[in-house]
């Protein structure tokens, strides 16, 4: 401990009520107690070697200073487990008597100054036990008139001189602060209403221009609100519709997707029921009947008469290049070999002759040829006819006059095999396929991609 302390506490005791004075030194403790109703004062004077002797008494020893704390805790009320009692000397008699179970011994005399005495008791309440530490406090008599008086007017002095070496109290001065912030805030307000009596209106005409404004704002509010509402039911609508037309667009693509699968698969015809090659050549352009008498040409002539082209009638859809050049390839090997016949059956044949067959026949090829490849061009874009159609193809049948002679060779067809040997009971160009036509296939590749952009177009707009 520092400096001394000084506690007082009005404590309410069997006794009555008495005024607790304490006074804490570093090593010494004075405690005065005084009676409200007779003015009675008893004072001890204790120091740390007779508190730690009385405490080692007990049974229970605390040092000076845990003692102290313990005492001025009961006095101030503010632990539980220790409290404060005012006891006689009969009184303290009797409780030890209590205790140890003894028997009571006769009570003191008034005249004898241990009736007199008191004794402070500060009890410590632990768990399951009580311990009282008895302080002795001798009477001190009732305080002279006079020498109370004489304290009153030492304490105002005191006061007094702490006043002035310390200024003006901290309350003092807070106090002083909140008069002048009140002034202040008085003040403005006086100028507040100064301003309202000047302009009686202001505040009126502020306040509904404000309100305009507000109600503007709102009616704004309300208006975009409307609007959004508006945009997001259309563009919802539009969501809706655009999925809609996806999902339809889907079932088309699907539809087209399986009719093109179902094309692909149908469209070709199995090897061996393929038509003809002559049946995709129109029947107006069948071969003009030709004469069967050698004596309508010349003996000396050895080029066969051009034939004129017959009007352009119904076409086939497709052409089959591949068809055409193996046919185009079997004449040529049949011509050939029908020229080494003829040469060995005509061996007295001028050379002029067998010079004028072979030109025949080389400028034979050519002509078919140009008209096989001008018909190419003009059959790709007819359609397929009819399966199971037969285009039939006017041919005169040569008289037995005409076969010893070149120009009595029968002219084959484009595309038509002319039977030899094991095949001559066979319809020709059988293993030909038919193909797909271009121009469906054309039209449903044009679909399909425009679909494609159409539905991307789609998913650029959402």
């Amino acid at each position: 401990m520092g400096e001394p302390r000084y506690l007082q506490a009005d404590c309410a005791f069997r006794h009555g009520g008495h005024t607790v004075r304490l006074t804490l030194a570093r090593s010494a403790l004075e405690v005065e107690v005084e009676a409200h109703l007779t003015a009675d004062q008893w004072r001890g004077e204790f120091d740390a070697a007779f508190i730690e002797d009385l405490t080692h008494k007990t049974g229970n020893f605390k040092q000076f200073g845990i003692f102290c704390s313990m005492l001025e805790s009961a006095l101030m009320q503010s632990s539980e487990s220790v409290s404060l009692e005012l006891l006689t000397y009969a009184d303290l008699e009797t409780l030890r008597s209590r205790k140890v179970g003894a028997i009571t011994r006769p009570p003191a005399s008034a005249a004898s100054p241990l009736s007199t005495k008191r004794y402070l008791i500060l009890v410590y309440s632990v768990e399951f036990d009580r311990i009282h530490y008895p302080l002795p406090l001798p009477y001190m008599g009732r305080p002279d008139p006079a020498a109370l008086r004489k304290l009153v007017r030492e304490l105002r002095d005191e006061l007094a001189q702490l006043r002035a070496r310390h200024g003006e109290d901290r309350r003092d001065a807070e106090i002083r602060r909140l008069r002048d912030e009140l002034q202040q805030a008085l003040e403005e307000k006086r100028a507040a209403e100064a301003a309202l009596r000047r302009e009686p209106d202001g505040g009126t005409a502020t306040t509904m221009a404000l309100q305009r404004a507000a109600r503007r704002l709102e009616d704004e509010l309300l208006r975009e609100k409307a609007r959004h509402q508006r945009e997001h039911r259309q563009l919802t609508a539009e969501l809706a519709e655009a999925k809609a037309s996806e999902w339809r667009l889907q079932l088309r693509v699907k539809s087209l997707t399986a009719e093109l699968a179902s094309c692909k698969r149908g469209c070709r015809t199995p090897v061996g029921t393929a038509p003809r090659s002559q049946d995709r050549c129109s029947p107006s352009r069948a071969w003009p009947p030709r004469s069967t008498s050698r004596e309508s040409r010349g003996g000396s002539q050895g080029h066969p008469p051009a034939r004129s082209p017959s009007p352009a009638g119904p076409r086939p859809a497709r052409f089959d290049p591949t068809a055409f050049v193996r046919a185009r390839q079997r004449r040529q090997k049949e011509t050939e070999l029908k020229n080494q016949r003829r040469g060995a059956a005509f061996g007295s044949t001028s050379p002029a002759r067998s010079h004028g067959r072979s030109s025949s026949a080389e400028s034979f090829r050519s002509r078919r040829s140009a008209v096989s490849s001008g018909s190419e061009a003009d059959e790709r874009s007819e359609p397929l006819p009819p399966r199971g159609r037969r285009v039939s193809r006017t041919r005169r049948p040569l008289s037995a006059s005409s076969s010893n002679g070149p120009s009595t060779v029968p002219r084959p067809a484009a595309g038509h095999k002319p039977p030899t040997g094991s095949s001559a009971g066979k319809r020709p160009g059988k293993e030909n396929h038919y193909e797909e036509p271009s121009a469906e296939l054309a039209e449903i590749d044009a679909r399909l991609q425009a679909l494609q952009e159409y539905m991307d177009s789609l998913d650029t707009r959402t």
